[in-house]
C-alpha cells in the first residue's frame, strides 16, 4: 500500500488510519465514511478550541468573560454547518483529517507559545507531523505558523536576535521544528518525485482569476456541480475578504494576525506556483485555510460586549449556513442519480458465473471492483496508452488490464461493459469487437456531474473476438 501511496500523489497517513479502521470495523460504505465524518466531527472540536485559545490569550477582563466560550461556540457552529466542510468530511479520502489537524495545530501551537512547556512544544511538534503527512497544503499552513511563532519570539525579544535565541520559547519551537523535520526526512524523496511527476502532467490548469474567485464560491456556497456566474463567484469573494479585512482591521492583536495569515496563505502561495509553472490550485485544498477564516469570524463574533447583537449575528450565519446545506442536499438529487452502486447491483441481479466485465476506463475500475460480488474476471480495458499517475494508475495490479487480444479468449457467452458518459472526463466506451453483439445498454446517473453517467453495456460473444 505504502508503495502505490508513494507512486500516487499524496502523502501516507490518511491510507494508514483508513487501513487500519477498516480492519476493525469492516469496509462498508458506512464504515468507510464514518472515519471522515469523525474527522470533521474532530474539526468542529478543534476549531472551538482555537478560538477560545485565541481569546483566552488576550487576558484581563476578556479571559474573565464568556468571550472565549462564545468564540469557540460560535466557531464549532459555522464549521458545523459548512457546506463544504461537510461536503469533503463524508469522502473517503484525507481533508477533514487534514481539517482537523490544521484547526488542532494552530490549538496546539498558541497553547505552546503561552504555557512555553517543553511538553506543549513537542505535542505541537507532533501534530505539525502527522499534518504534513496527511496533504502537502499543509506545507502551506505549517508555513504561517513557523512565521507566526518567530514573530512571537522575535517581538517578545524585542527584535534582538541574540536575546530571542537565548530565550526558552527559541529553543522549545527548534525542538518542535525538529521533530517535523527529521519526522518527515523519510518521505522527502517521495515528495520530491511526486512534485516532478504532477508537474510534467496533472488534470489541473494554470489559474486565472475567474479560478480564484469560482474557488470562493465553491467554498462558501455550491462545492460541487453546474456553472457559476462572475457575480455570485464576486459576491462570494468579497465575503471572504470582509472577513479577512476584519481580522486585521477590528483591533487585531497578533493571534487574529495569525488567523489572517493562516487563512490567505494557503490560497496565495498556490496562486503564486501556478503562476511559476506548478499548477496545484482547485478548491477543494484550500480547505484548511477556510477552516481558519470560519474560526475568525468566531473570534470576532466573540469580542462583541452586547450579547443581542452577538447572538442575532451568529444565529443569521448559521441560519445561511444551514439554508446552503438544503439548497445543496436538494440540488445533488440524490435518489434520482444512483450511480455505480445501482449499476453494479444490476451486474450482480444478472450476471451468470464466468461473464467478464471490462472496464472502460480507469476511474471506474476500483469502484467497479467494490461493489461487484463476484471480482473474477474483471478487467480495465487497455487501449495501448498508459493509465495516468492521476487516473488511478497506483492502484492498479498486475493482470487486471485486458487488451482485445486477452479478450479473445471469451469465445461465447455474454460480456459486461462498464462506460463513463459525459461529465468532466469525458466519454470512455469499451470497443465493440468483431463477433460481439449488442443486446443491451443501461444507464445510470451519478450524483457529481464530474462523473457524468455510468453506462453498463451487455454483449453476447458469439465468435473468435477481434477489433470490430
Amino acid at each position: 500500500m505504502i508503495e502505490g501511496v508513494a507512486r500516487d500523489n499524496h502523502p501516507p497517513l490518511y491510507f494508514i488510519l483508513l487501513k487500519a479502521w477498516a480492519v476493525g470495523f469492516g469496509t462498508s460504505e458506512v464504515a468507510l465514511r464514518f472515519l471522515s465524518a469523525l474527522f470533521g466531527g474532530g474539526t468542529v472540536i478543534a476549531a472551538a478550541a482555537t478560538a477560545r485559545e485565541i481569546v483566552r490569550a488576550r487576558g484581563g477582563a476578556l479571559e474573565r468573560s464568556h468571550a472565549a466560550q462564545a468564540a469557540g461556540l460560535i466557531a464549532a457552529s459555522l464549521v458545523a454547518v459548512s457546506v463544504v466542510q461537510i461536503r469533503w468530511a463524508w469522502e473517503v479520502r484525507m481533508y477533514s483529517l487534514g481539517t482537523a489537524l490544521a484547526a488542532a495545530t494552530s490549538w496546539a501551537m498558541l497553547r505552546a507559545l503561552r504555557t512555553q512547556t517543553a511538553g506543549a512544544w513537542v505535542g505541537y511538534g507532533v501534530l505539525a507531523l502527522l499534518f504534513a503527512y496527511t496533504h502537502y497544503y499543509a506545507l502551506f499552513s505549517l508555513l504561517a505558523q513557523a512565521i507566526y511563532v518567530a514573530g512571537s519570539i522575535f517581538l517578545a525579544a524585542r527584535w534582538r536576535p541574540g536575546r530571542a535565541v537565548a530565550s526558552r520559547a527559541f529553543w522549545h519551537a527548534l525542538l518542535a521544528a525538529a521533530i517535523v523535520a527529521v519526522g518527515w526526512l523519510p518521505w522527502l524523496p517521495v515528495f520530491i518525485a511526486q512534485r516532478r511527476q504532477v508537474k510534467a502532467n496533472y488534470w489541473t490548469t494554470p489559474v486565472r482569476v475567474e479560478d480564484v474567485t469560482r474557488g470562493m464560491y465553491r467554498l462558501f456556497v455550491v462545492p460541487e456541480n453546474g456553472p457559476i456566474g462572475a457575480e455570485e463567484a464576486w459576491v462570494a469573494t468579497a465575503f471572504a475578504a470582509s472577513a479577512l479585512f476584519a481580522l486585521l482591521a477590528c483591533r487585531p492583536r497578533r493571534e487574529e494576525l495569525y488567523l489572517a495569515l493562516a487563512a490567505a496563505l494557503p490560497v496565495v502561495l498556490p496562486v503564486v506556483l501556478s503562476r511559476l509553472g506548478t499548477d496545484v490550485f482547485h478548491p477543494r485544498y484550500l480547505l484548511f485555510g477556510h477552516v481558519h477564516l470560519l474560526i475568525g469570524v468566531g473570534v470576532l463574533l466573540g469580542r462583541v460586549r452586547d450579547l443581542r447583537p452577538q447572538v442575532v449575528a451568529a444565529a443569521l450565519l448559521v441560519a445561511n449556513g444551514l439554508a446552503i446545506d438544503i439548497h445543496f442536499w436538494h440540488h445533488m438529487e440524490l435518489f434520482d442519480k444512483p450511480g455505480m452502486r445501482a449499476a453494479m447491483a444490476l451486474v450482480n441481479a444478472e450476471r451468470r458465473p464466468g461473464e467478464p466485465i471490462v472496464v472502460s476506463m480507469s476511474l471506474l475500475h476500483s469502484p467497479t471492483l467494490y461493489y461487484v460480488e463476484d471480482k473474477r474476471n474483471v478487467h480495465l480495458y487497455d487501449n495501448g496508452m498508459p493509465v495516468l499517475h492521476y487516473l488511478g494508475a497506483p492502484a492498479l495490479r498486475p493482470g487486471e488490464m485486458a487488451n482485445d487480444r486477452a479478450l479473445t479468449r471469451y469465445r461465447q457467452g455474454r460480456v459486461w461493459a462498464v462506460e463513463m458518459r459525459g461529465g468532466g472526463w469525458g466519454s470512455y466506451q469499451v470497443p465493440e469487437l468483431a463477433g460481439w453483439k449488442w443486446i443491451a445498454e443501461y444507464s445510470f446517473p451519478e450524483v457529481y456531474d464530474v462523473q457524468g453517467e455510468v453506462v453498463i453495456s451487455l454483449y453476447e460473444v458469439t465468435a473468435r473476438a477481434g477489433r470490430g
